[in-house]
């Protein structure tokens, strides 16, 4: 009397026993059956090969498992996988970059800021990479930017992916020029009787006068003083002019009083 044949055996397994929707997942069935099916989650799948593996696979949230069921001469059996739980992925960072003010010109200090959840950053330039920075920061700028427009980028990665944001757009225009001015004593010589002009001009919006260093106060950015005298002695005339560009200053020539 013979033996019947025995039921075939069969394994299967899912790996890794855990992760998320972007988790590559790796199932391998083996069967000494001969013919085999298998199911996910209860649900046929079709025929396979007894014996094979399907890598890069990727699951719904939840918890599968992998059937596999095998026939052979000595009958059916079927077995199931490990149970792999399957969470949503990370969430990916968020991030986000200012530069202020919004405008300005050449010389206006702008202040870069940037905040990320993202556990690596870089950032970029009007497009240009940077390299790394911390994630949160703050970068204040003395001299201002070029003009044209400019953006700053910021690049962060996390466990949920990398993503980027974009600062506003900030507009720079050419700073004013500084205001320009001159200012002369005619005749260049003359004795303490001499009747001496005083001539100056500016461009600049406000202005004050100085004799040999000691301010004398506000005077019109254009003017003339006929008929001053000066006592013996070296003597020049500063003319100290503001504008939108800032300010600047200019002597007479020097004149000499006997």
């Amino acid at each position: 009397m013979t033996q019947p044949p025995a039921l075939p055996t069969c394994s299967a397994s899912i790996s890794p026993g855990s992760g998320n929707t972007n988790t590559n997942f790796t199932i391998t069935w083996s069967s000494n059956g001969s013919s085999c099916t298998w199911a996910l989650d209860g649900v046929n799948q079709g025929a396979v090969p007894c014996s094979g593996s399907a890598p890069n696979s990727r699951f719904t949230v939840g918890n599968h498992t992998v059937t596999l069921r095998t026939t052979g001469p000595g009958g059916t059996t079927q077995c199931n996988s490990n149970s792999v739980s399957v969470t949503p992925p990370p969430a990916l960072p968020t991030c986000s970059a200012s530069i202020s003010p919004g405008s300005g010109n050449t010389d206006t200090n702008f202040t870069i800021r940037w905040s990320s959840n993202g556990s690596s950053c870089t950032w970029a330039f009007d497009g240009v990479n940077q390299g790394g920075v911390p994630c949160s920061g703050t970068i204040p700028t003395t001299g201002g930017f070029a003009v044209g427009n400019h953006v700053v980028t910021l690049r962060t990665t996390g466990p949920g992916g990398t993503t980027q944001c974009n600062s506003n757009t900030v507009s720079v225009t050419q700073a004013p020029a500084l205001p320009t001015c001159s200012a002369s004593i005619s005749p260049g010589s003359g004795n303490t009787n001499t009747n001496f002009t005083i001539t100056w001009s500016s461009n600049g919006s406000s202005c004050t006068w100085a004799l040999d260093g000691i301010n004398q106060g506000g005077v019109p950015c254009s003017g003339s003083a006929p008929n001053s005298r000066f006592t013996v002695g070296n003597h020049y005339v500063t003319l100290r002019t503001t504008g939108p560009g800032g300010t600047t200053q200019c002597n007479s020539n020097a004149i000499l009083v006997r």
